[in-house]
């Protein structure tokens, strides 16, 4: 679970955490990243776990409209192949995500990761 804090102070990291626990997914089973404050430190942070526990592949989960940069940040960070899905519902903050996304994955193409890369031992 990767994610910030909302602006009613919510950790998002850990609300997914107990929803998924709510749905009998075991804690331990569960890895955490708070610092994965923006897309690509996610991606960097994941970089890292699955160096640390010889994982090769990622699935990610977000939403429809993100997926995209997720997908150009994980790769730009060694990680393939990905894996995605998404929630099938529409929120009435789509359009303004749709937009924020189409000026975000420009800025996401040039940015250069800064953590090391995925080993393929």
């Amino acid at each position: 679970m990767s994610g910030g804090i909302e602006t009613n102070g919510t950790d998002e990291t850990l609300a997914m955490r107990q929803y998924l626990m709510r749905q009998g997914v075991p804690a331990e089973t569960i890895f955490l990243d708070p610092h994965g404050s923006n897309t690509m430190d996610t991606a960097e942070d994941m970089v890292v776990l699955m160096n640390q526990h010889g994982w090769r592949r990622v699935m990610v989960i977000s939403q429809y409209f993100h997926l995209p940069r997720c997908q150009l940040a994980f790769k730009k960070a060694g990680i393939k192949p990905i894996l995605m899905s998404y929630p099938r519902f529409f929120s009435w903050r789509d359009p303004w995500a749709i937009t924020r996304e189409l000026v975000a994955y420009p800025i996401y193409w040039f940015k250069t990761p800064a953590h090391s890369r995925l080993r393929r031992e």
